[in-house]
């Protein structure tokens, strides 16, 4: 999967990503209290966005995968030439 593909799909969205100062300012954390998740509603919606988001990512390697081939056969076409 290329970092194009990576950025679009994240499938640790139940985990908030820190900004750097909040990075930094957990290794000072030592009461473990800037622990901080994006919550859902209820578990049935969480488990529903964690799927969508695990699909997406299949579907993303998927795409990947076909491209790199579809690449690949290009140039092994084109070198019998």
């Amino acid at each position: 999967m290329n970092r194009k593909s990576m950025s679009l799909v994240m499938t640790g969205f139940l985990w908030s990503t820190p900004s750097c100062i909040e990075g930094l300012s957990r290794i000072l954390d030592i009461g473990n209290t800037f622990n901080a998740y994006n919550a859902s509603s209820t578990p049935e919606d969480a488990d529903a966005r964690a799927m969508q988001s695990d699909w997406q990512v299949v579907g993303a390697d998927m795409a990947s995968a076909v491209n790199q081939y579809q690449k690949a056969d290009n140039h092994e076409r084109s070198s019998k030439k």
